[in-house]
């Protein structure tokens, strides 16, 4: 794995159980261990059989895969992820909202914290964090 160290792969989810897994790849031999703490974007567990981007983390002897996205079958393009992007700058943001004023919208934003099926999400829509929880 020292060769793909910091390099973005494609693979797919083999198995993932409790917070940790192992992902598979056809730019290399065996399975790539990763776990949910290294993973804040991970907010639904990962199935296997699912397609995912990840980088190689091959920091300490110990391979690892970092910054996983499940990607649907695709590889997101990177026009529409800077589209994204621009329009979430763009965006004013809001000191003070009303509770209830957000209701039903959707937003765009990032997980600032993730741990077993609950965490935190910031936006530049709102000041502060979110919780969240997944049930």
């Amino acid at each position: 794995f020292l060769h793909l160290d910091g390099q973005t792969c494609y693979g797919t989810v083999k198995s993932f159980r409790d917070c940790w897994g192992f992902l598979v790849s056809d730019q290399f031999s065996g399975d790539l261990f990763f776990h949910i703490r290294d993973n804040p974007t991970l907010v639904v567990p990962p199935q296997g059989g699912e397609p995912v981007t990840f980088t190689v983390d091959a920091v300490g002897g110990k391979p690892r895969a970092v910054d996983v996205v499940v990607t649907g079958g695709a590889a997101p393009a990177p026009a529409a992820l800077s589209e994204v992007t621009a329009a979430n700058k763009s965006r004013p943001r809001i000191s003070s909202v009303p509770r209830g004023t957000l209701v039903d919208d959707t937003l765009h934003g990032v997980v600032k914290s993730f741990k077993f099926d609950w965490g935190f999400l910031t936006s530049d829509a709102f000041e502060g964090d979110c919780f969240f929880h997944l049930r």
